[in-house]
């Protein structure tokens, strides 16, 4: 149980580190997100991973680029693509997700200003995020939050399962490895 323990302390030490330092190398926390409905499809899938970059972003530069920004509206983030920007008196940009027939700002959202931009997609890795998409809470109410603990406690009674499997499979069953002797 002791080098359970060991194990699982250094893989939880090496994954904060390496997002402690890819949010210092995007320039935002956490650098990436979960496309978490079909708005953007054929370009992003659902449960795909996109990987964020804030540092030196301008308004003029993102039309066409995909972003990431906080919604006014929807109080979440959208992952959509930026299909025009206008300055009235400062950066606004419209969003549009590829798979929608209008933009985001004609039916729900406002403007998104730049502050809301949380980073440009430079990355996606397809299907990654499923898992991120099962595990976080589907709503705030009690009996949702009741199933969202239930869902993590049986995930991570799986991954414990499995692991242990693995440990006791790999525990002395297998005789040591003996090269073959050449005969002369």
């Amino acid at each position: 149980m002791r080098k359970f323990t060991r194990e699982l302390a250094g893989t939880v030490a090496i994954v904060v580190v390496v997002f402690a330092v890819s949010s210092l190398a995007a320039g935002v926390w956490p650098p990436w997100a979960v496309v978490s409905s079909f708005s953007m499809e054929p370009t992003l899938k659902l449960g795909d991973i996109v990987i964020l970059f804030r540092h030196g972003l301008s308004c003029n530069d993102l039309t066409g680029d995909v972003i990431v920004y906080r919604s006014v509206k929807l109080g979440g983030d959208v992952v959509h693509r930026v299909v025009g920007s206008g300055a009235m008196g400062r950066c606004m940009l419209i969003t549009k997700g590829d798979n929608n027939p209008i933009p985001d700002q004609y039916y729900v959202e406002p403007p998104v200003e730049m502050g809301r931009v949380l980073g440009k997609v430079v990355l996606s890795v397809n299907y990654v995020g499923v898992l991120a998409l099962m595990v976080r809470p589907q709503s705030i109410n009690w009996p949702g939050m009741v199933m969202w603990v239930v869902r993590l406690v049986v995930m991570m009674s799986m991954v414990v399962a499995l692991y242990v499997a693995f440990r006791i499979c790999d525990s002395g069953s297998r005789a040591p490895y003996r090269p073959p002797t050449r005969r002369k």
